[in-house]
């Protein structure tokens, strides 16, 4: 059965490109569904752009809570 994969990071993206390089390597049966961040430069969204996926940003709202980003997440 292939894993069905959602990443949300905020930085560089590593352990999304050791993900992306274990699927392509054929050592993880899994496929990436989504990667979302919450920072629109972290450079995790240009890896996952990279690996032909299409990832998302969703910025924290000024002054919003956490558990409300969550819940747009």
């Amino acid at each position: 059965m292939t894993l069905r994969i959602g990443a949300i990071a905020s930085g560089g993206g590593s352990n999304l490109q050791s993900i992306i390089d274990a699927i392509k390597g054929g050592r993880l049966d899994a496929e990436i569904k989504v990667v979302i961040s919450d920072v629109a430069d972290a450079f995790v969204l240009e890896r996952a752009k990279n690996a032909g996926l299409t990832p998302l940003h969703i910025p924290l709202d000024k002054g919003g809570t956490r558990e409300a980003h969550d819940e747009k997440v």
